[in-house]
């Protein structure tokens, strides 16, 4: 073959069309089966990705749910039983006294709030610092710290106390802190629409608990009795006392009501009033007037100065100025004809002169009357809005006296009317308070005492148990998604399918271990010969799924030479393109793989073949072809890497490989190509360019989805043929290969 078709076939090699990259409701020659065309949309939730992330992080989720519940277990198991007694108490709302006055204990008890507010006091220190001092419980182990519940919060709290010196503490102290101990035993509960009240007490010892309830409702009642009698007392006195102080009150402000009428004369101050409102109304009404004059007037005194005054409308509209003017025009008229004949120093002419400037000067002079006339009317108009606005200002401030003395006058009378009033109402609640004590109920009385509970109230197993374990499910669910958010990689085929806006071929899974055939005496796993060893595997099943969705991605069916890459090393490239290459071999074509990998050859190891000579010894030059024919598999030829080489991106850039590309193209049905990952590497690159389609690989759970994006960036750059993607080691109980039946593959091993 001459060079000129050498470098015609290569030219038209990279002329031929490139894949497009994949857009919505775009036509495109791909003719891949996209099963993720049907997801659903952005806005919707997709429940099977939840599950999928559920089945993923089954082991975290069973970890932290079992921690939890058994964590509440221990706990609940190790606390000590508290036992609960309970005494109803009925509050009195109404019909507490049997007549009107009602001391300051009685005021407010018909509002709504009254039986919360008593729940609340029966609930206050006041009310359990009078049965810890009653009881002496300040030495009683429960409420002097010695004989606390198990648990964790408390047992936090005993190591605090061991670094705290409770020798120097006071009796006061000890109250205050028994008193504390008290109240979180203690819980009051209204019930609704009832006047009823439970007093509930816990306790580890239940004959206490029933014992400290009880004395809790008689100690509130206590309490009450004492507030309400020391309050009766202390009115009446109060009374007494604010009955001499309000006389005095009265009788001064009764002198003063009368001392000020007499001297302004209150009772004529209503006529006052109308009489100045009405002058007040008629003034407003000249000033406006006056106002409108002086503004017309200013308008025209301005317009005179700031325009010519001959242009003023009075000037205009002069009578005189007019007769002027028209006399001016004839005689201006006539010195115009005259001046036809004669010159201006004919005495004729001089004459008609003169009369013309006499004329001019007489309506000079009555335009400056005209305009002198404004500024006086203006300023006889300003003089009288002056006027006129000073005798308002009067006005309005004998006005304003006026009202000031209404106002003393009404405050005088209103302070004598509520000094009178509550001076009837001192006598009428002085004669009342005496009986009002010996008339009133008891604001609380005991409907059920407490008895000793029989059972213990706390720690509840089964409840403690369901809110462990719904615990342990939010946030063992709650940690897996968090996980799931925060991973980079790449989850599913609709993941890799947004990521590289390509379609995609197939989802292999994560080889199994019971899918591994024996090691041969090399010790190398059949990873690469899944496909031969165990056909009816998980694995081969995709694997003949990916190479039918590789007949269809193009018209014509599947490229005559394809290579295989990744992002990164590890994620599977070369298993999947050997077990392609077996797949396309046992099905009657004709394959030749080539290992283009120069710096990680494997494929030697795998089929028991020498190392070199290989790819990169023929294209340095050093070697002769050697093609090794794999007598297990017909039909599948094997072009192993060879030695390793200081320059890879060289050799695979050579006319050497584009000639081996195109031969091999004529003497087999495929041409498998094997190359290095495309980040940090030019092999990938270069190769791109030497072949019909580029399969990507990509490792599900492991690659970062920058790495793809990158990957396919780079590809993309150089126009690289890019026929699809492959999702590789994808777990098969995450997953469940709904795109390619593949659960049907799983119960074929299973039968």
């Amino acid at each position: 073959m001459s060079n000129q078709e050498e470098s015609g076939q290569a030219n038209e090699f990279h002329r031929s069309p490139q894949l497009p990259i994949a857009q919505p409701h775009s036509d495109t020659s791909l003719s891949v089966f996209d099963p993720n065309s049907h997801r659903t949309r952005d806005d919707e939730i997709d429940l099977r990705a939840l599950w999928q992330t559920v089945l993923r992080y089954r082991k975290l989720i069973g970890f932290i749910f079992s921690i939890v519940v058994l964590t509440a277990l221990l706990i609940t198991l190790l606390m000590r039983p508290m036992y609960t007694a309970t005494v109803s108490l009925e509050i009195n709302t109404s019909g507490r006294n049997l007549v009107k006055f009602q001391n300051l204990e009685n005021q407010g008890a018909e509002s709504q709030d009254y039986i919360a507010t008593q729940a609340k006091i029966l609930e206050s220190a006041s009310v359990a610092n009078k049965v810890v001092t009653d009881l002496k419980l300040i030495d009683h182990p429960e409420f002097n710290g010695e004989l606390t519940q198990r648990g964790l919060l408390n047992g936090i709290r005993s190591i605090a106390s061991l670094f705290r010196s409770d020798s120097a503490d006071s009796e006061s102290q000890r109250i205050r802190a028994a008193v504390k101990r008290y109240q979180e035993r203690l819980s009051v509960n209204a019930i609704r629409k009832t006047n009823l009240v439970r007093i509930n007490f816990s306790s580890f010892d239940p004959e206490l608990a029933a014992r400290l309830a009880n004395h809790h409702a008689q100690s509130y009642i206590q309490l009450n009795d004492e507030r309400r009698f020391n309050s009766t007392s202390g009115a009446k006195a109060f009374l007494e006392k604010e009955i001499s102080n309000v006389q005095a009150k009265l009788e001064t402000s009764e002198k003063q009501l009368n001392d000020f009428a007499r001297k302004f004369g209150v009772v004529d101050l209503e006529d006052k009033n109308n009489i100045m409102m009405s002058r007040l109304s008629d003034l407003n009404t000249s000033l406006s007037v006056v106002q409108s004059e002086r503004i017309d007037a200013q308008t025209k005194l301005l317009q005179s100065k700031s325009a010519n005054p001959e242009r003023l409308a009075a000037v205009f509209d002069d009578v005189l100025v007019k007769s002027l003017r028209e006399e001016q025009a004839n005689s201006k008229s006539e010195y115009f004809e005259l001046g036809k004949i004669y010159k201006p120093a004919y005495p004729t002419m001089q004459q008609l002169k003169a009369k013309i400037d006499e004329i001019e000067a007489n309506i000079q002079s009555q335009i400056k009357n005209i305009v002198g006339g404004f500024d006086s009317d203006y300023q006889q108009l300003k003089l009288r809005e002056e006027l006129i606005i000073s005798e308002l200002d009067k006005l309005k401030e004998n006005l304003l006296d006026l009202k000031d003395r209404a106002v003393t006058y009404n405050i005088l009378k209103r302070e004598w009317e509520a000094n009178k009033e509550l001076y009837a109402g001192l006598l009428e609640r002085t004669k009342e308070v005496g009986v009002a004590a010996g008339m009133e109920l008891n604001v609380g009385s005991i409907v059920d005492t407490a008895s000793t509970p029989q059972g213990a109230s706390s720690p509840d197993l089964l409840f403690n148990l369901a809110i462990a374990c719904g615990l342990g499910l939010v946030l063992g669910l709650g940690a897996a998604f968090l996980l799931s958010i925060l991973d980079n990689t790449v989850h599913d085929v609709e993941h890799l399918r947004q990521i590289t806006q390509i379609g995609h071929l197939g989802v292999t899974p994560d080889i199994e271990a019971d899918e591994i055939s024996p090691k041969t005496d090399s010790q190398v796993p059949l990873y690469d010969t899944i496909v031969h060893h165990k056909p009816a595997s998980t694995f081969s099943e995709s694997i003949q799924s990916v190479r039918t969705s590789l007949s269809y991605a193009r018209p014509g069916g599947f490229p005559k030479s394809m290579m295989v890459t990744s992002s990164v090393a590890g994620e599977g490239k070369s298993t999947v393109a050997m077990n392609l290459a077996i797949s396309w071999a046992k099905s009657g074509q004709r394959v030749i793989v080539l290992e283009a990998d120069f710096r990680k050859s494997r494929y030697h190891k795998v089929f028991g073949v020498p190392a070199s000579p290989g790819l990169s010894d023929f294209l340095v030059g050093t070697a002769e072809e050697k093609i090794y024919k794999i007598e297990q598999i017909p039909n599948l030829s094997l072009f192993v890497g060879g030695g390793q080489s200081p320059n890879p991106a060289d050799l695979l850039r050579s006319t050497q490989m584009l000639d081996l590309i195109r031969k091999y193209e004529s003497e087999y049905d495929l041409v498998i190509v094997d190359c290095p990952p495309v980040l940090g590497l030019a092999d990938a690159i270069v190769m791109s360019k030497l072949v019909s389609a580029v399969i990507f690989v990509a490792a599900a759970h492991q690659t970062p989805h920058d790495a793809i994006a990158n990957s396919i960036a780079r590809l993309r750059a150089v126009a690289a043929p890019l026929i699809g993607t492959v999702l590789n080691k994808a777990h098969s109980r995450n997953y469940g290969y709904d795109y390619y039946n593949y659960q049907y593959a799983l119960e074929e091993d299973v039968v």
